[in-house]
C-alpha cells in the first residue's frame, strides 16, 4: 500500500495573483505502480520495497485505458526496454550479455553493407553455439589462429572447404558423400598421407561398384612398397607380410625341384599369392611349377631348375599376397 497518495498540490501565487496548480507530491510506496494506479500527469512513484536499490516511476498518460508508468533508470541500475536504438554510439557492455533468448525474430549484429568486424570471443573463454547451425552465406567463416570444433554436430559447406595447413578428424571421419576427395600439392610435398602405426586398423579401404569399375587409378607413376625382407637362410624363411622378398641359401641340381617354404601369418588356405624367382647362378633357369597354401600360413614354392647347372646358395623369391 503507498504511504502517500495526494494529487495536485494548490499553491498561492504572488506572481500569478491567485492560486495555481503545482507539481504533484510524489508517490511512496511498496511496490510498483500498475494500470489500475491513476495519478495526474508527471506524477513520481518511487518504491521503497528494497531500501538499497528503490525505483522510481513517472505517470505518463492512460490512452490506452490503462495506466502507463515509465520507469526512471539511474546509471548502472537495471533496465527493461521495449526497444532501444544508439545512435552513432559506440555502445560498450560489461559483464554477463544476454540477447534475445526468447524472441522468436531474428538478431542481428553488423548485417548493415560497409560496416566493420564484429569480433566474439577472447584469449581464455570459449564461442559457444548451442544448438542451431553457424552459415557463412556469402563470406567465410576463417579460424586464423586456433580451431573450429564441432564436439556433437557436424560441419557442412555447400561448395568448398579451405585449409591452409590441414584438416584434422581426431574421433570422427572426413567424407565426400557425392564428390571426391582431391589432394593437390606441388614440389616434393607429399599429396595424400593415411598413418594408422599407432594401432592395429587398416590404412584405406577402396571401394568400388562391382569387379569391372577401378577402385584405384594409377594415371601416372605407380606403386612403392616396402617389401618383408628376411635374412637369407635355409628353407624356410619367415617374412610375413603382403610384399616379401625372401633369399634362400637352398641348392637345387640341374632338372631337379625343390620346395621353398615361406612362413607368413596372414596367409590362409584360400590366399592368392603372386610369386617370381630369380637365381644369379649362370647356367640355371629357375621357374615356379606352383604354389602351394594349403597349409595356414605357409607359402611353399615348388620350382624346378630348367638349366644345365645347380645352383648357387643365391635363390630370391619375390611374392605379393593379394588377400
Amino acid at each position: 500500500m503507498a504511504t502517500k497518495n495526494v494529487g495536485l498540490q494548490r499553491l498561492y501565487s504572488l506572481n500569478a495573483g491567485g492560486i495555481v496548480n503545482a507539481f504533484p507530491i510524489p508517490v511512496t510506496a511498496l511496490r510498483d505502480p500498475g494500470v489500475a494506479d491513476f495519478k495526474p500527469p508527471f506524477t513520481l512513484w518511487r518504491n521503497i520495497a528494497t531500501p538499497s536499490s528503490p525505483k522510481v516511476w513517472i505517470f505518463a498518460g492512460s490512452n490506452t485505458g490503462g495506466a502507463i508508468w515509465q520507469l526512471l533508470e539511474a546509471s548502472g541500475a537495471a533496465g527493461v526496454f521495449s526497444s532501444l536504438t544508439v545512435t552513432p554510439g559506440p555502445v560498450s557492455l560489461t559483464g554477463t550479455t544476454t540477447i534475445n533468448t526468447s524472441g522468436a525474430a531474428n538478431t542481428n549484429i553488423g548485417t548493415a553493407t560497409n560496416t566493420g568486424i564484429v569480433s566474439i570471443g577472447n584469449a581464455t573463454g570459449n564461442t559457444v553455439i548451442p544448438a542451431g547451425n553457424l552459415t557463412a552465406t556469402l563470406g567465410n567463416i576463417v579460424a586464423s589462429a586456433g580451431n573450429i570444433n564441432a564436439t556433437l554436430g557436424s560441419m557442412s559447406a555447400g561448395t568448398t572447404v579451405t585449409a591452409g595447413t590441414g584438416i584434422n578428424a581426431t574421433t570422427g571421419n572426413i567424407s565426400a558423400l557425392s564428390g571426391g576427395l582431391r589432394a593437390t600439392t606441388a614440389g616434393a610435398t607429399t599429396g595424400l598421407t593415411s598413418d594408422t602405426s599407432a594401432g592395429t586398423g587398416v590404412s584405406a579401404i577402396l571401394t568400388s561398384a562391382n569387379a569391372t569399375t577401378d577402385a584405384l587409378q594409377l594415371v601416372g607413376g605407380g606403386i612403392k612398397v616396402a617389401p618383408v625382407a628376411p635374412a637369407a637362410g635355409a628353407s624356410p624363411r619367415v617374412a610375413s607380410g603382403r610384399f616379401g622378398v625372401v633369399a634362400f641359401t637352398d641348392v637345387i641340381n640341374a632338372a631337379a625341384t625343390g620346395a621353398l617354404a615361406i612362413t607368413n601369418t596372414m596367409s590362409t588356405a584360400a590366399s592368392v599369392v603372386m610369386a617370381t624367382v630369380q637365381c644369379a647362378t649362370v647356367g640355371s633357369a629357375l621357374v615356379i611349377r606352383n604354389i602351394d597354401v594349403s597349409v595356414a600360413g605357409t607359402i611353399t614354392c615348388n620350382v624346378t631348375n630348367l638349366g644345365g647347372t645347380n645352383t648357387g646358395a643365391n635363390i630370391i623369391v619375390t611374392f605379393w599376397l593379394l588377400n
